[in-house]
């Protein structure tokens, strides 16, 4: 049975990746394109939604089954973040079939520094949903006064079947001391969806890793995909200058350079607090073993 958790976790260890990297034939990487569909929850609402029983609260809006075009990736953004004790479900309908009702974890404190222009200008939101190739979708908002945020909107994100990329020969080792890191250009970063350059911070003092809320059987071979998912999702859902995670780990150990702005600078990623703005955030692509996955990122300390 498939799980969906999301953890977050303050700890900084330590190893060594060795990582294969996946050829793709061609004259080097290129961007691969992906698709966004955002749609207005207030409109796709099932009538007299609100108060509907055997849910464990008020529910606030409940959308009606929604056919779509494909997808891999839901989230939800808002004006203003549910009020506390509130609940946010997903299900959707994948190749075996609909899923289960999902609890999506979203939390206020996570964004850019609302001090900054990034900040002003980002939409508050849920965390991600990654999931299998699916059609259809339907939402739950579940609030402790029966009220949905204002402006709430799901989007829904897909791109084309493309694995990682070959790199160059002169790009493909790795700095000394350095585990092998696939490129964002290897993983098909549509380096347009960035709409400003990177900060720098004088100094990195800790880092941070955060799990998604994913589907833990995506292949090898889909991997790129859900990087190229999240990308889209933080630029074009959540309105993010860029990838939310400077770095990020996949189920199999396998390494990506998430935030531009170098690999080897203080580039802050900002599914942080403000008073957090010189940490560095990473992301493991699905629900797995922490201490394993933790030791692999040793080496940026």
């Amino acid at each position: 049975m498939r799980t969906r958790i999301a953890v977050v976790l303050a700890l900084v260890l330590g190893a060594v990746i060795v990582l294969p990297v996946a050829g793709w034939p061609g004259s080097g990487p290129r961007p691969v394109p992906t698709r966004v569909q955002t749609l207005d929850l207030e409109s796709i609402a099932m009538a007299g939604g609100r108060g509907m029983s055997g849910v464990d609260q008020p529910t606030a809006s409940q959308s009606s089954v929604i056919e779509t075009d494909p997808f891999g990736l839901v989230g939800l953004s808002w004006d203003r973040p549910p009020a506390d004790g509130s609940v946010v479900k997903v299900r959707v309908r994948e190749e075996s079939g609909w899923t289960s009702w999902m609890q999506v974890p979203f939390d206020d404190d996570h964004g850019p520094d609302p001090a900054t222009e990034e900040g002003q200008r980002a939409r508050m939101g849920s965390d991600p949903l990654l999931t299998g190739e699916s059609d259809a979708v339907q939402v739950r908002v579940q609030t402790p006064d029966g009220q949905a945020p204002p402006n709430t909107e799901v989007h829904l994100v897909d791109t084309d079947n493309v694995d990682i990329q070959q790199p160059q020969l002169s790009e493909a080792a790795a700095a000394p001391g350095m585990p092998p890191i696939i490129t964002r250009a290897q993983w098909g970063a549509d380096e347009s969806k960035r709409n400003r350059g990177p900060i720098y911070s004088d100094a990195v003092k800790v880092g941070f890793v955060h799990h998604t809320v994913s589907s833990s059987t995506y292949s090898e071979s889909q991997a790129a995909a859900q990087m190229r998912n999240l990308y889209a999702w933080y630029t074009e859902g959540l309105k993010y200058s860029d990838m939310a995670y400077n770095f990020l780990v996949d189920r199999f150990g396998r390494l990506y350079e998430g935030r531009g702005g170098g690999m080897s600078r203080g580039a802050p990623g900002i599914r942080v607090t403000s008073e957090e703005a010189l940490k560095r955030a990473r992301m493991a692509l699905a629900d797995h073993g922490l201490p394993e996955h933790l030791a692999r990122m040793a080496w940026m300390e």
